[in-house]
Order: C-alpha cells, then sequence, then structure tokens
C-alpha cells in the first residue's frame, strides 16, 4: 500500500531489519490535501496513590511519586508544510521534582530552535541521624550542652536520642537551548548553552585522628554532611560546511563550574588525646573547586577515489583551577608534639594564594578507508594525544621556613621538614601526571561469499609517561571477526581479540623529588636509607605487563515470521604479569532476548541478562621497619602478605506484554534483579582473622512490576489505570548492629533501606 503523501511503502505486518530484528510497521499518516497548519496534540492528567514504604531513598530516586492529583505529561505538534515551519512542545511531571520541558521550533532547512527544562531529584536518605546543627551549611556545630573536642563517650551517649533526623537529598535544575541556523546553502551555524544548578546536602567524610592509630578515645571517624551549592554552564558555538566531496567544521566548547561554598569546617565531637592542654576543637575540609574547561575542535571529510574518504580530527582543551587556597589548619595553639598552629592557620603560612592548577590536552587523529576492488574494503588510524600537566605546587610556609603541612588539623603530628634532623620523608610537592600516546590501527574486510565478511585488525599503542613508575609502555592488539547473513534465518557475529602489553623497566619509586628526600640537609631515619615507598615488587595495574583474550559473539535468529531471538555472549581475561598488585580480572556476560510479535496489535518479549566479574590481588603490609623495599625483608616480611579474591554476580530477567482487544489495551511488564558479591581474604599472618575465608556476602535483588490498562474510549480521549508494585531488598554485612556512636565513631546511619510500594494512578488521557 502506497503512503498517499508519496513518502514510503506502507504495510500491515512487521518487516525485518538486515540484522533480522523485528521493527514494526510506519504509522500511516492522515491525509489533507492543503491545509495551513496541521495540529495534534495529547494531555494525560489524573493522580497518584502509594501504599507502603514511600518514603525509601532508593524508591525516589531519581523519580517523584508523592501522591496528589497531576499532569502527568503533554505534547503538542505544530506544522506548516508549504512554508516549512514547524512547533513542538512537551512537559511531564508538571509542578514535580521530577519536571521536564521542551520546546522547538524553526523552519526545515533554515533554522531550528530548540530549548529544555529538567528537574530531577536524587536522594540519599529520609531518615538520616545527626548530632550537628547547620545541616546543608559550611559550618556544621554541635548543640549545647555539647562542647567542641571536649565531650566523654557518655555526654555522647546521651544526647543520641536528641539528634536530628535529616532528609539527605540533591535537587538538579536543568536548562538549555540550542540554535542551528542554515546561513547558506552549504554552511550551518550552531550554538549551545547549558545551565545546571545543584543544591541540597549528602553523607561526607571527617576525622579526628583515627583511634585505631592513638588507642582509646583518642579522636575519632565522622561522618559529616556535605552541603551541594553547585553550577554549572556550557557553551558550544560552531560552524560546519559540507558539499559533495567535503565535510568541515569547527567548535569551542566550554564549561565552567562554581561552587558557591568553599569549605566544610565542623565541631569536634570527641576528646582528643587524655592527658594533653590542648584541644582540637574543629576540622576543616576544602570542597570542590571553581574549575574551567575550554576545548577548539575542526574537523574534515573528503571523498576519495577507489571508494574512499579521508577524515581527520584536531583539538586542543585546557583545564583550569585557580581556586584560592586555605590555610592548613583551622586551630589554634600549640598540639601535642608542639607546633604551633598560629603560625598555620592563616594565608601567609601558603607559599601561593591559590592554585595555579593547569592542565592541556593535545589531539590529533586521521582516518582513511578505500575499497580497491568491490569484496575488500581497507582502514587505517593514526592518533597522537599529549597531556601536558603544568600544575606545581609546593606545600611551604613563608613565616616559618619549613616545607610540609599540618595534618587533620592538628590532631596528628605534622608532616613537616626539619633540616639536619633524621626524620621520615614527606611529600611536600604535587606529582604533575603526564603522558603521550601514539596509536596505529589498521583493519582490512573482505567478502567471503555473499553475505559473509571477515575482518581482521592490528592495533598498536604506544604510551610515554612523565613521573610514573615505567617512562613507557606499549600494547599490541589483535582481531578477528567473522560476520555472516548467508542463513535466511540467522545473523551471525564472532569476535576473538588478543591483546599483549609489556614495557621498560619498572621503578618502584620514582616520586624522590616531590619528597623531603630531594630537600637539603634530609637525613633518614635508618643508617642505610629511606623507609620505602612501597613494596617494590608492587605492580600497577594500568602499567604493568598484561595479556587479555576477549571473545565475543551475537546471533539474531528468526525462528518464523512473528519470533525472532537475540543471544549474545562477552567473555573477557585479563593475565597480570604481577606477583603482588591486581594479578588476574575475568568478566563474563550473556544476553537472551525473545520477541514475539504475530500482529501489530499484539508483542510478547522475555530477555534474560548474565554478567560475573572476579579479580584477584596480593600484597604484604609495611609490618618492619627497615629501607629494604623487597618481600620477605624486613620491612615486608611474607608473615605479613595477603590476597583477596572478589566475585560479582548479577542477573537481571524481564517479561513484557502488550495487546489491543476492540478499545482495551493493556501493557505488563514485569523485571527481576539480583546481584551478589563476595570477598574471600587470605593471610599468613596468624594474628589476621580470618586467614582463610569468605566475608558474609552482600546480595540485593528488586523487583518491579507495572501494568496498564487503557480503554479508548473515544478516538480523542482514553482512561488509563496504572499499578506499579516496586519491591528492594540489601543485606550488607558493613551496616548490621550499625548505631549511630559506635566507639569513636560517629555515623549518620544512612543504611540501604529495603521497602515494597504499590503505586496506583487513573489518568485521562485526551488527543486533540
Amino acid at each position: 500500500m502506497t503512503d498517499p503523501e508519496g513518502i514510503s511503502y506502507l504495510k500491515q505486518s512487521a518487516s525485518r531489519s538486515p540484522s533480522g530484528i523485528l521493527y514494526k510497521p510506519p504509522y500511516q499518516a492522515e491525509h489533507n490535501p492543503d491545509p495551513a497548519w496541521n495540529f495534534s496534540g495529547i494531555l494525560e492528567f489524573g493522580a497518584l496513590f502509594q501504599d507502603g514504604d514511600e518514603k525509601a531513598g532508593g524508591f525516589n530516586h531519581f523519580q517523584d511519586w508523592n501522591d496528589s492529583p497531576l499532569i502527568n505529561f503533554f505534547e503538542i505538534d505544530l506544522q506548516h508544510k508549504k512554508q516549512g515551519y514547524f512547533f513542538s512542545g512537551y512537559g511531564s511531571g508538571i509542578g514535580r521534582d521530577n519536571q521536564d520541558y521542551g520546546i522547538s521550533f524553526g523552519k526545515h532547512a533554515v533554522f531550528k530552535i530548540t530549548g529544555h527544562i529538567r528537574q530531577t531529584p536524587t536522594r540519599f536518605s529520609s531518615r538520616a541521624n545527626t548530632l550537628f546543627d547547620g545541616a546543608g551549611s559550611d559550618y556544621l556545630s554541635l548543640p549545647e550542652p555539647l562542647q567542641a573536642g571536649q565531650n566523654t563517650q557518655q555526654q555522647l551517649q546521651d544526647n543520641i536520642p536528641l539528634s536530628r533526623s535529616l532528609n539527605l537529598s540533591i535537587e538538579r535544575q536543568q536548562s538549555g537551548i540550542n540554535i542551528e541556523f542554515s546561513a547558506l546553502q552549504n554552511i550551518k551555524l550552531f550554538a549551545d548553552f547549558k545551565h545546571q544548578k545543584r543544591r541540597g546536602s549528602r553523607p561526607f567524610g571527617g576525622s579526628f585522628f583515627p583511634p585505631f592509630y592513638a588507642f582509646g578515645n583518642a579522636g575519632g571517624v565522622v561522618e559529616s554532611i556535605e552541603p551541594i551549592n553547585y553550577t554549572d554552564n556550557e557553551i558550544t558555538l560552531g560552524a560546519a560546511f559540507n558539499n559533495d566531496s567535503m565535510q568541515w567544521n569547527v567548535s569551542y566548547h566550554g564549561a565552567f563550574f562554581v561552587n558557591e561554598l568553599s569549605q566544610l569546617s565542623f565541631e569536634n565531637p570527641f576528646s582528643n588525646l587524655p592527658g594533653s592542654p590542648f584541644i582540637v576543637e574543629q576540622a576543616r575540609i576544602a570542597l570542590p573547586p571553581d574549575n574551567q574547561f575550554h576545548q577548539f575542535q575542526t574537523d574534515w571529510a573528503i571523498q576519495l577515489p577507489l571508494a574512499g574518504h579521508l577524515s581527520s580530527t584536531f583539538s586542543w582543551s585546557r583545564m583550569r583551577q585557580d581556586e584560592t587556597l586555605i590555610p592548613p589548619t583551622i586551630n589554634s595553639g600549640f598540639n601535642f608534639s608542639g607546633i604551633n598552629l598560629d603560625q598555620w592557620n592563616t594565608v601567609e603560612a601558603l607559599d601561593q594564594q591559590t592554585a595555579k592548577a593547569e592542565i592541556d590536552h593535545l589531539l590529533f587523529q586521521i582516518n582513511g578507508q578505500f575499497s580497491p576492488f568491490r569484496k575488500a574494503t581497507l582502514r587505517s588510524r593514526f592518533r597522537y594525544e599529549d597531556e601536558d600537566n603544568k600544575t606545581d605546587y609546593r606545600a611551604f610556609n613563608p613565616s616559618t621556613g619549613q616545607y610540609g603541612y599540618i595534618t587533620v588539623d592538628g590532631a596528628a603530628d605534622g608532616a613537616l621538614f626539619t633540616p639536619q634532623s633524621s626524620q621520615l620523608p614527606i611529600r611536600y610537592r604535587n606529582i604533575p601526571f603526564a603522558a603521550r600516546t601514539w596509536q596505529w590501527l589498521i583493519s582490512g574486510d573482505y567478502r567471503l561469499f555473499r553475505a559473509t565478511r571477515l575482518n581482521v585488525e592490528y592495533q598498536h599503542r604506544n604510551k610515554r609517561f612523565r613521573k610514573r613508575e615505567r617512562k613507557k609502555i606499549a600494547e599490541d592488539t589483535y582481531k578477528i571477526a567473522l560476520r555472516s547473513r548467508s542463513l535466511a534465518w540467522a545473523t551471525v557475529r564472532i569476535s576473538y581479540q588478543f591483546a599483549d602489553r609489556n614495557g621498560d623497566d619498572y621503578d618502584y619509586n620514582p616520586y624522590s623529588e616531590f619528597n623531603s628526600t630531594a630537600l637539603t640537609g634530609y637525613i633518614p631515619v635508618l643508617p642505610e636509607g629511606s623507609t620505602p615507598h612501597t613494596l617494590a615488587e608492587l605492580r600497577k595495574f594500568d602499567i604493568s605487563d598484561r595479556r587479555q583474550h576477549q571473545i565475543a559473539t551475537q546471533s539474531n535468529f528468526l525462528i518464523n515470521e512473528h519470533i525472532d531471538l537475540l543471544v549474545a555472549a562477552k567473555w573477557q581475561r585479563n593475565d597480570h604479569d604481577s606477583q603482588y598488585g591486581l594479578m588476574e580480572a575475568e568478566s563474563t556476560s550473556a544476553n537472551l532476548e525473545l520477541n514475539y510479535q504475530p500482529a501489530a496489535k499484539f508483542n510478547a518479549n522475555a530477555f534474560y541478562s548474565f554478567q560475573r566479574q572476579t579479580h584477584q590481588l596480593a600484597n604484604i603490609n609495611d609490618a618492619g621497619f627497615s629501607a629494604d623495599p623487597h618481600a620477605g625483608g624486613e620491612t615486608f616480611p611474607l608473615d605479613a602478605a595477603w590476597k583477596q579474591k572478589s566475585r560479582d554476580i548479577h542477573h537481571f530477567a524481564g517479561i513484557g506484554i502488550r495487546f489491543l482487544y476492540d478499545r482495551l489495551e493493556i501493557d505488563s511488564r514485569y523485571s527481576y534483579s539480583w546481584s551478589e558479591n563476595r570477598l574471600k581474604y587470605q593471610s599468613n599472618n596468624p594474628f589476621t582473622t580470618p586467614q582463610s575465608e569468605y566475608f558474609p556476602a552482600i546480595e540485593f535483588d528488586r523487583h518491579i512490576m507495572e501494568t496498564n490498562f487503557r480503554w479508548h474510549m473515544h478516538k480523542h480521549l482514553s482512561l488509563r489505570l496504572m499499578h506499579r508494585y516496586e519491591q528492594s531488598q540489601t543485606r550488607d554485612w558493613h551496616y548490621q548492629d550499625l548505631q549511630t556512636l559506635t566507639g569513636n565513631h560517629l555515623f549518620l546511619n544512612v543504611k540501604p533501606e529495603d521497602y515494597a510500594v504499590h503505586l496506583f494512578g487513573l489518568f485521562l488521557q485526551v488527543r486533540l
């Protein structure tokens, strides 16, 4: 059947893609011979009703399911076919925390303007407990009668019943506008602006010298509350040119992040170091700083003989952060080790007043493709990246002439360098990590049979580092893939990939120039030298030797005219040539999807997904005191060696059905998600428990079932009854018997919340 508008050929039955995927026939547009404007619209409104643990953070994550009447969504569309003008708009969740609006208008082939406003909630917990006043601000204070740094365990425990209940969440508001303008026939100008605000609070960290170092009632770990007051602005400007043989565009992209609050301070609920006159009253943490990102990019592509084309990309970007620095401590007086904090709590203790952090990134890539004869296609690519870290900071106090910094706001020994005095090394400068990368790729595609193609690919990657354990690494990747549509009832893809990475000699400590060992007057504590930076045999996973095997397959089967089956699987194994560090990692995934569609008014589908990941790593605790960095020495004795194996398994399954009978339409979906994390720890140390045992499993499961009954009362009017059931359960031994005050730890008592909620909705939909 031919479309009256002459746009396409319409079928009453479903069709297949080249891969065998079933898709619905296109809708036939209503024929109107010569209207000035075509108008269509949808409005759905009604009410929601809940029953269950509807306040749970997980249930309301990114959603707002509050009981109340609501306008669920609306859509409008205007088209002027003769003159090419158009206008469309939509909205959903009207007046709610997850509302979304958008408009688009313009003239086809001339200009287009789109805009959106979106709001998204992120819920962490509705049942957090805290002793602090000022949640959501940059200062957390203790209520009376508690005093900063002078409270016993009993005093804290007595005030726990008076703790405040908090709703920790972040509200994200996004808006944006995009403009496209075809200035001439072959030139298009475009501009895009996005604005985002995030306001709220979330769980955060903090410490006053952890008690496992100082024993007894000395300091403690504090779970604080981070205030979120972020603003992001992004802008993109560019131009594009194209004709029959060439395409070219140039653009600028800028991103600007502003945090209205630069620091978080909170009072110490514990008593530090009994018997010492020094009281640690407060702590201060720097919050994410203001920063900028600038990128200039140009792309071009040209057509070449032999059915070929050549394309290239060049971009230069800069990340910059120049936030005003805060003094090393907020406290005053002499701490227990004799450091005068009054010499460190003002900006005079800073060698520079702003961060002056800057990283430049350069990218060049060129791609080529040719078909020297009909059965073969050749491809090549060269890519070069240069990351240049220009950040140079040193921790130096001009007023005292000392290198180093104050740790934990004076609750611990300061990490200070004293010339001509034997001491452990400290790091006083930032490490400007940077790298250059070269990458070459060559691939060939050959048609073996009418609908079967063989692809072979080789890729070489060479990376050179500045200030890393290795100066360079090289990786070779080989891949072979077969794609076939020779069978009328199936499409098959299968590939195997092997990658081999190695590098030059491994230096376990290339950072001496950034430590006090490089300063004049440094004297190590030990006669034979400094204590080791880390275990010499430890290999960091991103630059260690590694062999990778990967097999992937995907097949689409046409069982009959109405049923199609998708089968996909992937296996990958990484073997790291390391005795300590990440030793091996393996992942397996599989996906099944069955779709049944005997008619346009009936569809049923089912799916199942499986994923399994395992990791194994090993290390040795620094249980001794010597200059020997090797395994089995005094610093890293084999008795302190340990191994860890982790296993993550995830299952995700679901089923859905949709059918239309006369004026009744039913759509029902059910999904089930289950995951488990297992961790096994093995230790040679007889004083470590457990020595060889799996920790209790961490499990998570979720059921979601949603059903919609829609009664099409009229061509322009329908009634929808919706039911959604969601259940979630988490079993995590970390939270077992967790209390707000646990020893010298003060928590918000935010735990994964189990919930089960029934959600009902009744909506009336009007089509115009």
